[in-house]
């Protein structure tokens, strides 16, 4: 009985650790990252953020975002009061910047039509709103608009990956 115990909280720690030695910055929006790893909040402002969406709270890494550690999400503060809105609906923004070592794998879930007024290689997807493309230092990255509203998804996800990748470079 002793035995499994040790061996669960030993497999816990180390999945613990696996999670978080793949991740950026800190838990929280704002928090700078550790010395050398990249704070994704950090890749976008307030008012970048705000001119998007709204109101939002400070972006977030965490867990719980749709890449975990390797993204950024910021979600508004006021449901949209729209007809048509679904009750209680947010915008949101996630942006993720994925570290090289996590490239391979990541590349697979990469879908969307080509984006030629943007860097060579980029996809749209217009069902997700999400905008992917190869970034400065061997990582890849994904801009997603959610937004309930279509008219404006990609125009915000185009932007916003410009500025993501000029602060990349």
């Amino acid at each position: 009985m002793r035995r499994s115990r040790i061996r669960t909280q030993t497999l816990g720690v180390c999945v613990l650790v696996l999670l978080t030695s793949c991740g950026g910055g800190g838990s929280s929006g704002g928090s700078a990252a550790r010395s050398g790893e990249l704070d994704r909040c950090a890749l976008l402002t307030d008012g970048e953020i705000e001119e998007a969406i709204g109101p939002h709270d400070p972006g977030s890494t965490s867990l719980s975002n749709e890449w975990g550690l390797q993204s950024c999400r910021w979600t508004a503060t006021r449901v949209q009061p729209l007809e048509g809105y679904p009750d209680g609906w947010r915008d949101a923004i996630e942006v993720a910047a994925f570290d090289a070592l996590m490239v391979p794998l990541v590349r697979q879930q990469v879908r969307g039509d080509p984006k030629a007024d943007f860097v060579a290689g980029a996809t749209y997807d217009h069902t997700y709103g999400e905008l992917w493309f190869d970034c400065p230092g061997g990582r890849l990255c994904v801009v997603k608009a959610r937004t309930f509203s279509g008219d404006r998804r990609e125009a915000i996800a185009t932007e916003l990956a410009r500025l993501v990748e000029s602060r990349l470079r």
